[in-house]
């Protein structure tokens, strides 16, 4: 991505210098337009014309227009992660399986975005579906799991939802269940607000992050210390 990108801008600043780069039918290797075509292809463009691409999700972008420049970068940077969204779709994680049908939601992946620079290492495991619960942890250990939960002692299964949304030994912080099943997995917020030059997650999504946060961090210290 950095390839591309610093391209981009190296083509932007000769664009705001008056010098309009020529665009040819069979351009040089390592040149600007045979990097940034060679990428940008590699990201779902298609190119239309001198300097001009188009993508099915991201719309059309002309780098010969200065004017267009956050917009074109803005773009292109979101074909970058819908294509790793779309990878991680194609990966068959566990955490995948509670919700077959998820689809990128631009806005969305920006508050998680958001979330994960603002929290502690975590909420960052669970916004990432890095937490293990006790019974993912003996199945990677390739041990028995018990139908027993130690922290609560009941006869259950301890996996993850229980741990985060039925489990009393972690009542204390619990906010109410959500109902989004991607938020109830992986503590992914609905929305993000804009208050100056900062972002702030609801009340409900901050809660709910912390919550599951503070649930991986117990889960560890009883499992390690």
């Amino acid at each position: 991505m950095r390839a591309i990108l610093g391209s981009i801008s190296a083509l932007y600043r000769t664009v705001a210098k008056g010098h309009g780069p020529q665009w040819y039918l069979r351009p040089k290797l390592h040149t600007w337009q045979q990097t940034i075509a060679h990428h940008l292809s590699k990201l779902g463009w298609l190119n239309t014309g001198p300097w001009t691409w188009t993508h099915n999700d991201c719309g059309d972008i002309d780098m010969s227009n200065m004017q267009g420049k956050d917009e074109t970068m803005h773009r292109i940077r979101e074909s970058w992660r819908r294509q790793l969204f779309c990878k991680w779709l194609a990966s068959h994680r566990r955490e995948l399986q509670n919700f077959p049908h998820l689809v990128y939601d631009e806005k969305r992946i920006f508050a998680v975005r958001k979330a994960y620079q603002q929290n502690c290492v975590h909420a960052r495991a669970v916004l990432t579906g890095a937490a293990v619960s006790d019974a993912c942890f003996k199945a990677m250990c390739r041990e028995e799991i018990d139908n027993h939960c130690v922290h609560c002692n009941d006869q259950v299964i301890p996996s993850w939802h229980h741990s985060c949304w039925e489990c009393a030994a972690f009542s204390h912080s619990r906010p109410s269940v959500p109902s989004d099943e991607v938020q109830k997995r992986l503590g992914w917020p609905l929305t993000i607000t804009r208050k100056g030059n900062s972002w702030f997650l609801s009340r409900e999504d901050k809660q709910i992050l912390q919550h599951m946060a503070l649930v991986r961090a117990q889960l560890l210290s009883a499992r390690y210390d």
